[in-house]
């Protein structure tokens, strides 16, 4: 059987769904990341301005990393999966999902190597976070990737694929 050649954001109306995707995606980003925060690191302990404070930062650093992931690794995987006519929400939420966790990932790799290096040197002081706090956090920042990354597939799925293909291939 010849298969033929889908040239995926074809059309003028595609591309212009796609810019506005990756445009609409770090202010989502940004505003889920300020929402969540609180209720991720239980805000609960922490002073209301605080606990204000540190979503407004997460949520900044959120809306940034959105934009280097949509155009780094998103559009791209986006761009496949339209080619390749895999068009459910559910590819879409499972890619963001394995997406989002790269920023996540690449900082707890960061930590774990400067933990080692300081726990070889023996430089690591007693007073620092316990190890079942450590994977806690850990735990935590990974279920925070995994929710954003989700999230925005969804969203951009929403956005760029849902209302761009109207023969029912998408839903």
């Amino acid at each position: 059987m010849a298969s033929t050649a889908i040239e995926p954001f074809s059309s003028r109306l595609d591309r212009r769904r796609l810019l506005l995707a990756i445009l609409l995606l770090p202010v989502f980003d940004a505003l889920l990341g300020y929402t969540t925060l609180p209720w991720l690191l239980r805000a609960d302990r922490w002073g209301a301005g605080r606990s204000n404070d540190a979503s407004a930062m997460f949520g900044a650093l959120a809306g940034v990393l959105g934009l280097f992931v949509m155009v780094t690794a998103a559009a791209p995987i986006a761009y496949h999966l339209e080619r390749r006519r895999q068009l459910s929400l559910t590819h879409f939420a499972v890619a963001g999902a394995l997406v989002g966790n790269a920023p996540f990932a690449a900082y707890l790799c960061m930590i774990l190597a400067a933990t080692v290096v300081q726990l070889i040197a023996g430089t690591l002081g007693r007073h620092l976070s316990t190890a079942g706090d450590l994977l806690d956090g850990a735990a935590r920042a990974l279920l925070m990737g995994s929710y954003l990354g989700a999230a925005s597939g969804a969203m951009f799925w929403l956005i760029a694929i849902r209302t761009s293909h109207s023969d029912g291939v998408a839903s």
